[in-house]
Parts: structure tokens; sequence; C-alpha cells
């Protein structure tokens, strides 16, 4: 049997290595588009247009 957890890696070690896991995730993510209905009578109600 063979343990690999006995390494403890350094605090700003452990934060590089999760800032670049994140910056990946934020470089591979698809952006999602959200489109909002917006209806032109109720807007003219309100006084907004």
């Amino acid at each position: 049997m063979v343990k690999f957890a006995k390494y403890n890696p350094e605090p700003p070690e452990n934060e590089l290595h999760f800032q670049n896991s994140w910056d990946f995730v934020l470089a591979t993510k698809e952006n999602e588009v959200i489109t909002v209905a917006v209806d032109v009578k109720d807007k003219a109600r309100e006084g907004s247009i």
C-alpha cells in the first residue's frame, strides 16, 4: 500500500494552486446570456418611457 497524503503544502503554495485552478475555471466557462422581455405598456404606466 502506498500513501500519498503525507505531503502538506505551505500556505502560499496552496493559495497559488487554488488561484491557478480558479483562473482555469473562469477562462473555460461559458458565459450565460440572460434576456428579459419588457412589456412597453407596463413601463409607460410607470412613467419610465
